[in-house]
C-alpha cells in the first residue's frame, strides 16, 4: 500500500475512535428517566447502539431484556451467541 492510503486509513480510524469515545447521549434528562424494566431496557438499548462508555452490561440483565430491546437483528444474534 502507498503511504497516502495508509495515512488516510489511519486518520479515518483515529477520527472514528475519537468520535466513539467522545459521543454522549444528549436527548434525555437522567433525573426523568423511568425506573423499572422500561428504564432498564431503554438504557441497555442505548448502551448497545451508541457504546458502553466504559460500563459493562451484566449478563443476567441482558438475558432478561434481550428479546425486548429495539436493536438490529444482527446485533441481537451476536449477543445471543456471546451469552451462550
Amino acid at each position: 500500500m502507498s503511504p497516502l492510503v495508509i495515512a488516510n486509513y489511519t486518520k479515518m480510524l483515529r477520527d472514528k475512535v475519537c468520535y466513539t469515545f467522545s459521543m454522549h447521549t444528549w436527548d434525555y434528562d437522567i433525573g426523568t428517566l423511568q425506573q423499572g424494566e422500561e428504564g432498564e431496557r431503554w438504557k441497555l438499548t442505548r448502551m448497545i447502539l451508541y457504546g458502553l462508555g466504559g460500563e459493562k452490561i451484566p449478563p443476567a440483565l441482558l438475558r432478561k431484556h434481550l428479546a425486548y430491546l429495539r436493536i438490529p437483528e444482527d446485533r441481537r444474534a451476536f449477543l445471543r451467541l456471546i451469552l451462550q
